[in-house]
């Protein structure tokens, strides 16, 4: 799994990499401006399907599948 992630257009782009096994998960989280919460996500593996998940309050949780 690559994961790239820029803030817009001119933002400095920043990689990730990592290799989940079957149920595992990798947690990616952006600092913001001091007093701001920061960014994060989540992206778990099952079976061959990978899931994208945005973190913060369980009501502002969105779920996305990037591969079948």
């Amino acid at each position: 799994m690559i994961a790239t992630i820029a803030d817009g257009e001119a933002g400095l782009p920043v990689r990730f990499s990592a290799t989940l096994a079957e149920g595992q998960s990798a947690r990616i989280s952006v600092p913001r401006k001091l007093g701001e919460p920061e960014q994060s996500l989540e992206i778990s593996r099952s079976g061959d399907k990978l899931t994208v998940t945005e973190l913060g309050s369980v009501s502002n949780q969105r779920t996305g599948a990037l591969a079948d």
